[in-house]
């Protein structure tokens, strides 16, 4: 009696799949192997190395990793925080219709992409919010939570939702 099974292809990089391939060979794992480019790993399971290094180049970001880091920066020195955020440095019409980072109009109260040429601000928030993508609405993901009365002042970093809401 033949078993037969499929299998989904998952391609990885090359520096990855030569060490699962090595640790599956060191532990007698041959028969896994289709040919020289396919590993059926039915049955076996992947975990990180909790001994190995991490690399930070191969670390995912989560927009939530980022409100936690400058949630954690706020809270050693909320006056650096506070005036980076405040920050705004004049950028051309390139970046300043970038589809993701946030940008705004010189002299404008919205942080939004706006239409026309040159006169463009860009901050830290905006370009942060350029890693994760916008809404259709065209805002980032992450916002400052700014105190009631003083509404450039931000008190805390949140994940929002599509509707500005965290």
């Amino acid at each position: 009696m033949t078993r037969t099974h499929t299998y989904a292809l998952l391609e990885i990089s090359t520096p990855a799949f030569n060490e699962i391939a090595q640790k599956l060979m060191k532990a007698g794992y041959q028969q896994a192997f289709q040919g020289n480019t396919e590993i059926d790993m039915h049955g076996i399971g992947l975990a990180p190395d909790s001994n190995a290094k991490p690399d930070p180049r191969s670390r995912m970001v989560f927009a939530q990793d980022v409100v936690d880091l400058l949630n954690d920066a706020s809270t050693k020195d909320a006056k650096a925080v506070r005036a980076l955020i405040a920050a705004r440095v004049e950028c051309n019409a390139a970046l300043g219709e970038h589809p993701t980072i946030q940008t705004g109009k010189i002299g404008g109260r919205r942080l939004s992409r706006s239409t026309g040429v040159g006169g463009y601000e860009v901050g830290l928030l905006g370009i942060l919010n350029g890693i994760f993508g916008t809404f259709d609405n065209g805002w980032g993901c992450i916002t400052a939570i700014c105190d009631e009365h003083a509404p450039d002042t931000p008190i805390r970093f949140e994940v929002c939702d599509n509707s500005g809401k965290s």
